[in-house]
């Protein structure tokens, strides 16, 4: 499969800079994929990259479907980031968490989360391929 060759390709360039989500994104594909102890030993791999209370490491979580220890790295999100948590599959498990409300009014961006996540639904209803 496509995103799996994908994925094993992003983890095989360790030199690839800048990572940002790169690595997250593919520990994802491959924990989605059912191939679990490989998403968990990228995982390890990964988290030395960043620093201790860097907010990527909660990408990390997320991709292992640990939303709850994601929370404990997500203060540091910058507020960029949180358009993607409205629209991101990997991101799902947040969405009706009222944390995330709380971090959005925190960081002053509820009104952006909302449009955000409002503009995504409407796209999803209105895709040829849901019809």
């Amino acid at each position: 499969d496509e995103a799996l060759r994908l994925a094993r390709e992003v983890r095989g360039l360790p030199t690839l800079s800048p990572r940002w989500q790169a690595d997250a994104y593919a520990i994802y594909i491959l924990y989605q994929a059912g191939h679990t102890q490989e998403a968990e030993s990228y995982a390890r791999e990964m988290l030395p990259r960043y620093p201790a209370d860097s907010y990527i490491r909660s990408y990390g979580a997320l991709a292992l479907g640990k939303p709850e220890q994601a929370w404990s790295f997500l203060s540091q999100v910058p507020t960029t980031q949180l358009g993607l948590m409205a629209v991101e599959p990997m991101f799902a498990p947040l969405r009706d968490d009222p944390r995330l409300a709380e971090l959005a009014a925190r960081l002053n961006v509820s009104a952006e989360l909302k449009a955000s996540r409002e503009a995504y639904n409407r796209l999803q209803r209105e895709s040829p391929r849901n019809k």
